[in-house]
């Protein structure tokens, strides 16, 4: 079950407009090792919302529209820092892995990530510079194709949901922020991740602030006989953060 788990994270973390990336598979004579320098994004706050402004009342809403405000308010960021879990289970056995990340998003178009993903005998590194992903396990560095080996792309993966989403509601506001669940056609997340074509409809909740960025995602699929539980947080926003360089 390893490899179906670790092939079967890199995808669905693609998948989720949150949280940093995980690569699976690559070229092993691509190895890598780090430099020691980073990357640090600077603080930039962006204003805030009133609460006269936010566009939704509670009930059904345009799924369309409110992925396309959350990724505007996604890319307005400089930084974030992200955390979550992806509980498996296949044929009577069953696994959670750890993520914790830190993407830069100075430049939108190719976010810098770094990740950690542990748990379930999987001990991994990755960090990509919006065109490449190093993969890390027992001390060597492997790069492979960020597009074709689930190198986490922010302003892509959202496009892809935003094809996807066939509905929305919103449930008002709770302790964990605006809570928002969509209804997803998996045939159209074939894009972001691999094997989706067979998920047919998926439900995920989003949390929100008040500027509709994202703080937390909860998604369940459940592909080739494996159900996954993804949740995923995003927390210090616009902090400065470091991503390892890799040559």
């Amino acid at each position: 079950m390893k490899n179906s788990i670790r092939c079967g994270v890199a995808a669905l973390i693609t998948t989720l407009a949150l949280g940093g990336l995980a690569g699976c598979g690559g070229n092993d004579n691509a190895t890598s090792s780090s430099s020691g320098s980073a990357s640090s994004a600077a603080s930039k706050v962006a204003p805030k919302a009133t609460k006269a402004s936010f566009p939704y009342k509670e009930g059904t809403i345009d799924a369309k529209d409110l992925v396309s405000r959350i990724g505007a308010a996604q890319k307005k960021l400089k930084s974030y820092h992200s955390e979550g879990t992806v509980a498996m289970a296949n044929d009577g056995q069953s696994a959670t892995i750890k993520v914790v990340g830190d993407t830069d998003m100075s430049d939108p178009d190719k976010p810098l990530t770094h990740s950690t993903i542990t748990g379930a005998g999987q001990n991994m590194e990755t960090v990509s510079d919006g065109t490449t992903t190093w993969v890390k396990t027992g001390g060597k560095w492997v790069s492979s194709d960020s597009a074709q080996n689930g190198g986490y792309n922010q302003a892509m993966a959202l496009s892809q949901l935003a094809d996807a989403a066939t509905s929305a509601q919103y449930k008002g506001k709770d302790s964990q922020g605006h809570h928002f669940v969509l209804q997803l056609d998996g045939t159209k997340m074939a894009g972001a991740s691999s094997g989706a074509s067979s998920l047919g409809t998926v439900p995920a909740e989003y949390w929100t602030d008040d500027d509709l960025t994202p703080t937390k995602t909860k998604m369940t699929i459940t592909s080739a006989g494996i159900k996954s539980t993804i949740e995923m947080t995003m927390s210090k926003f616009n902090e400065p953060v470091t991503i390892p360089k890799v040559k």
